[in-house]
């Protein structure tokens, strides 16, 4: 049985002689439907979640940070969901956490969902930190996973590893496989705008190709769109 407690805003899941509470203040709009599938499990329920095709959708409210969604493979399901999970932003990405009351310390879902050895990371293929199957996991070194970040905020040329310098020139940066980082600079003074933002764009992604980075599919489009360009 559900109930509604306006006053407080809070469901009520009677299962036996448990009462069950669930807060929209915690749960936002997920209140609701965590209370019914509570219900429908006739346990305690951590976190809302949907399944289609094998992929868990977990869906997670922070009043700070706002509404999240999580994904993660189907086989999991029974040890992910023995956590109270939450949202973290760490520095241009966000991530799925939960406290680790054994230990008394913390656990991120990627970490769960693919361990590995001390000395490496989890990387998300698709810069996506909420994307947590595992196909777009892999376990890599601290400076492969750097190599995969994403582009940060106060990147302003719209592109990664492409920067506007105090200057007036348009720099392109990446690391060789050695970690020597590489920079190249275009002028447009010289060359025209255009021209030096598509050198750049095309000298990034070819560097950071040739030496083990990864990009993302707008990345390509972007690239093919300067290359393109050039030529005409």
């Amino acid at each position: 049985m559900v109930n509604y407690v306006k006053t407080r805003d809070v469901y009520e899941v009677i299962v036996g002689n448990n009462i069950y509470s669930y807060s929209g203040k915690k749960y936002g709009k997920y209140v609701k439907n965590i209370a019914y599938l509570s219900e429908s499990l006739n346990k305690r329920v951590n976190n809302y979640y949907e399944i289609d095709n094998g992929v868990v959708s977990m869906y997670i409210y922070s009043s700070v940070l706002g509404y999240f969604t999580v994904i993660y493979d189907i086989d999991l399901l029974n040890e992910v969901m023995g956590y109270a999970w939450y949202i973290r932003k760490n520095a241009n990405n966000y991530y799925c956490e939960a406290r680790n009351s054994n230990e008394n310390s913390r656990i991120k879902l990627h970490n769960l969902v693919l361990p590995h050895q001390d000395g490496f990371v989890v990387d998300h293929i698709d810069r996506n930190g909420l994307n947590n199957n595992k196909s777009n996991l892999r376990v890599v070194s601290t400076s492969d996973n750097g190599r995969n970040s994403r582009k940060y905020s106060s990147n302003k040329s719209g592109y990664k590893g492409v920067y506007f310098l105090k200057s007036g020139l348009i720099e392109a940066r990446w690391s060789d496989i050695n970690r020597k980082h590489v920079c190249i600079r275009y002028n447009p003074d010289d060359i025209g705008y255009d021209k030096a933002l598509c050198s750049a764009i095309i000298a990034r992604y070819e560097g950071s190709k040739n030496n083990g980075y990864l990009h993302t599919s707008d990345e390509s489009l972007i690239y093919n769109s300067a290359k393109l360009s050039m030529v005409i």
